[in-house]
């Protein structure tokens, strides 16, 4: 039996670890979870705020800049002077060819000195000719020796009736220091005839896409500490601009790998109106996040060796404290009565050493008791013998019931055979009134039983008070059927005869009202034209009556009503009662 309760104990062990465990710790690892994932999100919804907020601006400042730059390229193509150069330059054959060319040159030039936005105005014709003016580059450095570049740029534009924008070219392939431009173009026509006389090619720094360019710089540090790089990219997702200038012209998808851990990354894209081109922003999230990875490893870090302490001190306490339970167990299981034993000593002095020591005082006082118990019982045994006879006793001197009953009809025939018909009928309603009370007080029978005795009591009482009152009947046929207790109206009605009537010699009138309510209740009205109740014992009534508390004997009748519906209704029956000194009383009784 013992190994069993020790058995017992430990499995008791077990429960509060695997509770510390299941309340502790894994909610603690959840919580731990939850926050990090609300806190990587909210991080996530910020960031993308920003970069998005910081998109729109580059962007807004770069289709201002483009704008800027497409007016500026109408500007030289609709320019009369320089039409009027380039087509007697084609009339002049190659006599005046050089000084046209010379001419051209210098309003080229012209243009780059009022534009500071511009780099490079050439003009390409459609024989293959070109004029070039670049504020940064030698002649003999242009990529425009090149005829593959030439045909690149004619094929590309020539035909276009809008503004051609053309990906970044790097301009000194065989120079250290590279130079980037992209370039804006449009065919060289007469506006009037529509006569094309070749294309002028704009030329703007690459520079003029750097997010850092338009950025300030305590932005531009901001967004290289939460890795976010930027690229514009053309309609063939090749890089025309990025921060990395040896990027320029690859591929976007190699770019954007190249971007911290390649396959840990998002990407934002935004359209350049009017271009075709897109400004991408690519965040890093490896290195986005690298502060709340470690945020999170630290945590971590403390919660497991936060629980882990919690833990073994978990398991050395309720070690400790199974010990003191398997002896406090011992000992209340090895006791006998009247054996004295000495207490167990326990580790711990705690909860355990008062249990044992109140153990020993309630085994003292078990002892006591048993004797107690023993002397009582001889007591009562002696006292139930005395009772026994005493009972004995008053039932030997008990008259029968029936007794009276045949005495009352003895009788009765004698006032019949002497003609005292009144007499007669008062003996048979006294008879009917013992009958009804004496048996079974307490059942129900239908209100019209009640009434019917209820009108006989009245009768009696009548013929005693020499007919000074009459008792009137105002009864709802359907409510008499509704079951009701027995008895329950009479204290009512002999209240109103002894005391409400006390002072009247005649003209007393008892109203009995009674009708069924809506709800399926029993409302029943009783009132008189008596002397009334005192204001200070009606409130006492009123008082007790609310509190539910039996009624004192100042108002016997009122008590006993009060007190039997309160037990026979548990609380659901309502009793109202209204008086006015020299007025009357109307009691008012539901019955659900």
């Amino acid at each position: 039996m013992t190994e069993k309760k020790d058995k017992k104990v430990m499995q008791l062990k077990n429960k509060i670890v695997l509770g510390y465990i299941l309340l502790g710790i894994i909610p603690c690892i959840l919580i731990g979870i939850g926050s990090y994932l609300v806190y990587s999100r909210s991080i996530n919804s910020k960031i993308e705020a920003i970069v998005d907020n910081n998109a729109q601006r580059d962007l807004q400042v770069i289709e201002e800049r483009l704008k800027s730059n497409r007016n500026i390229l109408y500007n030289i193509v609709t320019d009369r002077e320089l039409l009027k150069l380039v087509r007697k330059m084609d009339q002049a054959g190659r006599e005046g060819e050089y000084t046209y060319k010379s001419k051209i040159l210098e309003k080229i030039q012209s243009f780059t000195s009022i534009y500071d936005n511009v780099n490079s105005i050439t003009y390409l014709s459609d024989s293959d000719e070109y004029i070039l003016y670049d504020k940064r580059l030698g002649r003999l450095e242009t990529i425009w020796n090149n005829r593959i570049y030439r045909d690149y740029f004619y094929l590309n534009v020539w035909d276009q009736d809008e503004v051609v924008y053309l990906p970044t070219l790097c301009l000194t392939e065989n120079r250290e220091e590279k130079i980037y431009s992209f370039f804006l173009s449009y065919p060289l026509k007469d506006a009037v005839t529509k006569e094309k006389f070749g294309i002028i090619v704009v030329g703007v720094d690459e520079d003029m896409f750097h997010y850092t360019k338009i950025s300030n710089n305590q932005m531009k540090k901001y967004m290289e500490e939460l890795g976010i790089t930027t690229y514009v990219i053309d309609n063939r997702s090749k890089v025309i601009a990025a921060e990395n200038r040896e990027l320029i012209g690859s591929d976007f998808e190699t770019a954007a790998n190249a971007v911290g851990n390649g396959s840990n990354h998002r990407i934002f894209f935004n359209e350049i109106e009017g271009t075709g081109w897109q400004l991408v922003q690519v965040i890093d999230k490896t290195l986005l996040f690298q502060d709340v990875t470690f945020f999170r490893q630290i945590s971590f870090l403390i919660v497991a060796v936060i629980m882990g302490s919690f833990t073994l001190l978990t398991v050395t306490i309720t070690n400790r404290l199974s010990r003191s339970i398997i002896k406090t167990a011992r000992y209340i299981e090895e006791y006998q009565p009247g054996e004295t034993k000495v207490l167990p000593r326990l580790e711990e002095k705690d909860e355990l050493v008062s249990i044992i020591y109140q153990f020993d005082k309630m085994r003292g006082k078990n002892e006591k008791l048993i004797q107690e118990l023993k002397d009582k019982n001889y007591e009562i045994m002696t006292m139930s013998n005395r009772q026994r006879k005493a009972e004995l006793k008053a039932l030997e001197a008990q008259i029968n019931p029936h007794f009276l009953y045949n005495t009352l009809d003895s009788i009765n025939w004698i006032a019949i055979e002497n003609d005292q018909e009144e007499i007669s009928q008062m003996l048979s309603s006294l008879g009917s009134l013992l009958r009804y009370s004496v048996t079974n007080i307490d059942m129900q029978v239908p209100l019209e039983v009640e009434l019917e005795w209820m009108k006989k009591y009245t009768f009696l009482q009548q013929k005693r008070f020499n007919d000074s009152f009459v008792c009137q009947y105002d009864i709802q046929e359907e409510s008499l059927n509704y079951p009701i207790y027995k008895m329950l109206l009479q204290p009512i009605i002999e209240n109103i005869i002894l005391h409400g009537f006390q002072d009247k010699k005649q003209g007393g009138v008892i109203s009995v009202k009674a009708e069924v309510l809506e709800d399926g209740k029993l409302m029943i009205f009783i009132e008189d034209n008596g002397c009334g109740i005192k204001p200070d014992i009606l409130k006492r009534i009123h008082n007790d009556i609310s509190n539910k508390t039996p009624l004192n004997s100042e108002s016997i009748g009122i008590s006993n009503i009060v007190n039997r519906t309160n037990l026979y209704y548990k609380g659901e029956a309502q009793i109202q009662i209204e008086s006015e000194p020299g007025r009357g009383t109307k009691v008012v009784l539901m019955i659900p």
